[in-house]
């Protein structure tokens, strides 16, 4: 019997293997999102900082997404909004996937 057992994932762990993920994701996001595309959304908890932090463009990035009333600011003025895919309880709203500026990152965060 080895004395070497292995760990029951714990909650460090498991948010060791979630930040490492989506930090490499955030990392990338100058070349993983087009260049007229500043406005970033549906990011999780502090990771808003972490895309603005890592990446030399200068993104505008938000902890989930625009209520109606504040994208209709927006399409007024033409504003072009990344999104990242649905991931966990950052499910993107009808509204929000309907509008007519928007990229879909196609990279899944982890919650």
């Amino acid at each position: 019997m080895s004395c070497f057992l292995k760990s029951p994932p714990t909650f460090r762990n498991e948010e060791f293997i979630r930040k490492s993920h989506n930090t490499a994701i955030i990392q990338n996001a100058d070349i993983l999102i087009p260049k007229e595309y500043n406005v970033v959304i549906n990011l999780s908890d502090y990771e808003n900082i972490d895309l603005m932090y890592y990446n030399k463009r200068q993104f505008s990035a938000y902890h989930g997404v625009f209520t109606v009333d504040e994208l209709n600011k927006l399409l007024a003025q033409i504003v072009k909004i990344a999104a990242f895919a649905d991931h966990g309880k950052y499910i993107l709203p009808d509204y929000i996937k309907n509008y007519p500026f928007l990229y879909i990152i196609d990279q899944k965060l982890m919650d």
